[in-house]
């Protein structure tokens, strides 16, 4: 549970336009956070007249602010890579989530480390020429 209070000039900015802040009795109202970053397109099914019925789970769970804050930045990292070109739309997004989800940590976390490794060592090779 957290129960973090931020007075209004001192919220996230990531979560900012997010909460409904009142200043007179300096609280908020209760945030709804859909949370669909996780969804993949191939999971999504059209919704029309072809479709008969349709099972709909809906599930209401409490989010730590620290992940509210990590998806709601990854989101717009997202979408400014994508505006700006460097990410090629959903697809590429996807496979990015897909190695997220289903990757195993330990294994993303040595290869984050070497990656990081390699670009010291790069830096430093070229710093020496």
């Amino acid at each position: 549970d957290d129960y973090t209070r931020y007075p209004g000039n001192n919220i996230p900015p990531q979560i900012k336009k997010e909460l409904q802040y009142e200043a007179a009795t300096l609280g908020y109202y209760p945030t709804l956070y859909m949370n669909d970053f996780w969804l993949l397109k191939e999971n999504m099914v059209p919704v029309n007249d072809t479709l008969p019925a349709l099972n709909l789970t809906i599930t209401v769970a409490p989010i730590s602010l620290m992940m509210w804050q990590m998806q709601i930045s990854m989101e717009n990292s997202f979408k400014v890579q994508i505006e700006l070109g460097s990410m090629g739309g959903d697809k590429e997004t996807d496979e990015l989530k897909r190695v997220l989800l289903e990757g195993n940590p330990i294994l993303l976390g040595i290869t984050m480390a070497v990656s990081l490794l390699h670009s010291v060592f790069d830096i430093l090779a070229f710093k020496n020429d």
